[in-house]
């Protein structure tokens, strides 16, 4: 419930304000109080009881019992079983419904409509389905308009209309005009899903009988409000005026009276007044448009917190090249804030979610990053609401005019990092202990051309030696993040070889293949001898963007010369690791975006992620390999291949295929490290990788196949 004192005085955390009001205005710094010259406009505040309106909604047959069959005498036209449909009892309506009405060309159960029967063209456009799914909601409204007892003349034309996935799922939310005045809260929402309207429900929909012109003028109300703030009328701009009706509770118990009888709806008149003390308030007034009753006087806008920490990092690298190469000023989020009553965390947003006054002071240390820096301590204080860390020009411990020492380009870009990552992880892992854990980060090393990371912690180095300083550069923060993840997760070991994990983690979080970009300035890295036709990082993920342009396999790698930790072949693992990060990012790029699945990049890039998550976590060997003899496979129960497909199962049998079978095998096997696909009996032929599957989910999900693949017994 809203705070209605609205005090002058800073408030805490993210105000929500109950809006009952148009599209307010954006996040603002929350207004102050009065002026002398002016009366306290906060205190006027006010809002009518009866606009917070208790709704209730009665399942269709608790209504048949206390009414009579009578109220649910339409389900029986509309299709719907009273299990599905719940009763609005103030405007006796139906508030939910879940029908399973083919209404466009798709999958669902029982649709076998086409484009022709419906009389309309197929869609060659987003635009297009947008326009058939609500003209085809258009017309099952008129049709069963008796039944739902609503008048599709009372929607606004057209609704707005949501389309996902190529038209798998339609969102459609209409607001209610009256007589041609908007009906505030009261709208009307269905969802189609394959086709199938599965959703449909009315809200604060009543009989509207009081009548659209009003008995008093803009002019009049606006004399009103003055009054009621103290003002003399040209005091205040009134830049907009219009008018609605506004829903209020009729009844304080749903159950007074019929189904029907529990909205009163008023006529009013919606006055923005801007005042001269409060510039950033987004003030409204709602006057009855017949009684002249003031039913609100409230601020709308949505206030974020007035306490903040943020400061400048590289999004992507500090090469100076964008998109990503400048340094932009970012929210510093999960950061401690240190105040005089004690110490809070900032939020994802940076937002400080604490009523606080007077100096606040972060060393960007938090639940999940801790940083030291080696140019010094980092402490910042600031008495005012936003505590920047700034930005500035250089490297190493180049810091903003008055910083403290460790206040570098590499703590900033490096905290922002790993913080990013630990919250996206934690949306796959929610259960992994190492992702709740405060995780060291040393930035500003002293040596040059590297950076260290696993479970314990993560080392950036200083620029020199032809290298950038690898804390400012975001790809590498997320790459050392990788191995701490791949030390942390159901194998709680550093995979082998261990490189390539950490090199995927950075790719699928920035959508880049070249990893570190910008580390060695003008110089495209090495490859191993198949040198990178572009990218100037550690490493090209892409095999098209590496000189042989051709795909790396066990008898690439086995040639790789060994360091300091190697792979399954005896190569470094720097060198063996590309040829399972190529597999992932042909799996991301080629393979789930070409037939049948067809996926867009994006959620390509999301499935992958999934799998990522998941099927990594079981492995111990990425692959095997004959050292010396260039062969190999994925075979193995650690490798990443069956782990992958593991993580892709949706039916507890490998045996039988799962829904992405064909793009993970073809991505491994592009490379060498994939497993022939089982075979099964009643197959009349070797699988054609995903025949005797169980089906194919082409719009992405991994689960809840759509259809099946030809030659399948299942």
């Amino acid at each position: 419930m809203r705070n209605l004192n609205h005090p002058g005085s800073r408030r805490s955390a993210i105000t929500l304000l109950l809006v009952m009001a148009g599209t307010p205005l954006g996040a603002a710094v929350e207004p102050r109080g009065s002026t002398a010259t002016e009366p306290d406009i906060p205190a006027q505040i006010f809002r009518h009881p009866r606009l917070e309106i208790g709704n209730h909604y009665l399942p269709a047959n608790e209504a048949r019992a206390r009414w009579g069959s009578g109220v649910v005498a339409g389900l029986v036209a509309l299709g719907v079983a009273p299990e599905h449909a719940y009763l609005d009892v103030r405007g006796g309506r139906w508030g939910t419904l879940m029908p399973t009405q083919p209404l466009l060309p798709g999958t669902g159960s029982g649709n076998d409509l086409s484009w022709r029967h419906l009389e309309m063209e197929a869609p060659r456009s987003r635009g297009d389905y947008q326009r058939s799914a609500w003209t085809a909601f258009s017309r099952y409204l008129e049709q069963h308009r008796t039944g739902l007892q609503l008048e599709a003349s009372e929607l606004t034309r057209p609704g707005h209309v949501t389309v996902h996935d190529e038209g798998r799922l339609v969102q459609i939310y209409a607001p209610r005009v009256v007589n041609g005045i908007p009906v505030r809260n009261s709208y009307l929402n269905a969802t189609i899903s394959h086709g199938n309207l599965i959703l449909l429900g009315a809200r604060n929909w009543g009989d509207v009988t009081v009548s659209p012109d009003p008995s008093i003028t803009a002019e009049t109300a606006i004399g009103l409000v003055s009054e009621h703030l103290g003002l003399a009328p040209d005091a205040v701009r009134w830049p907009k005026t219009s008018l609605a009706f506004v829903p209020l509770e009729r009844h304080i118990d749903p159950f007074q009276g019929r189904p029907g009888e529990g909205y009163d709806y008023r006529l009013v008149w919606v006055l923005r007044p801007r005042l001269a003390s409060e510039p950033l308030a987004d003030w409204e007034a709602l006057v009855d448009g017949h009684n002249g009753e003031i039913l609100a006087f409230q601020d709308v806008a949505n206030y974020a917190s007035t306490r903040e920490v943020v400061g400048g990092v590289y999004p992507i690298s500090s090469d100076g090249v964008p998109p990503g190469g400048l340094e932009v000023t970012y929210p510093m989020a999960f950061t401690d804030v240190t105040y005089s009553g004690g110490t809070s965390f900032t939020d994802s947003g940076g937002n400080l979610l604490a009523c606080v006054d007077g100096d606040i002071t972060t060393t960007l240390t938090g639940p999940f990053v801790t940083i030291t820096d080696g140019c010094g301590d980092l402490s910042e204080t600031i008495a005012g609401d936003v505590l920047d860390l700034g930005t500035s020009d250089g490297t190493d411990c180049t810091v903003p005019p008055g910083a403290s020492a460790g206040n570098t380009h590499a703590a900033r870009t490096a905290f922002s990092a790993v913080n990013q990552a630990v919250a996206w992880a934690q949306g796959h892992l929610p259960d992994n202990p190492w992702l709740k854990l405060p995780l060291p980060v040393a930035t500003n090393i002293n040596s040059n051309c590297g950076a260290t990371g696993g479970p314990g912690g993560l080392s950036f180095f200083t620029d020199g030696g032809g290298c950038t300083n690898s804390g400012e550069i975001a790809g590498v923060v997320i790459h050392e993040w990788g191995h701490g993840m791949d030390g942390s997760d159901a194998t709680p070991n550093i995979s082998s070889p261990g490189e390539g994990i950490a090199d995927i983690y950075a790719s699928l979080w920035l959508n880049t293949s070249c990893i570190g970009r910008g580390f060695r300035p003008g110089i495209p890295c090495g490859g191993y001898g198949d040198p990178c036709t572009t990218c100037n990082g550690v490493r090209d993920i892409d095999w098209a963007n590496r000189a042989s342009g051709v795909p790396h396999d066990i008898a690439f790698i086995d040639s790789c010369p060994p360091g300091n930790s190697n792979g399954p072949c005896g190569g470094s693992s720097h060198c063996e690791g590309a040829v399972y990060s190529e597999a992932v990012w042909d799996l991301w790029h080629r393979d789930l975006t070409a037939p049948p699945f067809d996926m867009s990049i994006e959620t390509a890039r999301e499935v992958t992620t999934r799998l990522t998550f998941v099927g990594a976590g079981a492995v111990g060997n990425w692959y095997n390999c004959v050292d010396g003899a260039g062969i190999g496979d994925g075979c193995n129960a650690d490798g990443g291949y069956l782990n992958y497909l593991a993580a892709d199962d949706d039916d507890g049998d490998l045996g039988n295929g799962t829904p992405h079978m064909s793009a993970i095998f073809a991505a491994f096997e592009r490379h060498g490290i994939a497993c022939p696909p089982p075979s099964r009996p009643e197959c009349s032929t070797q699988p054609t990788l995903l025949a005797c599957a169980n089906s194919v989910n082409a719009t992405g999900t991994l689960s809840s196949p759509t259809r099946t693949v030809s030659g399948s017994s299942k």
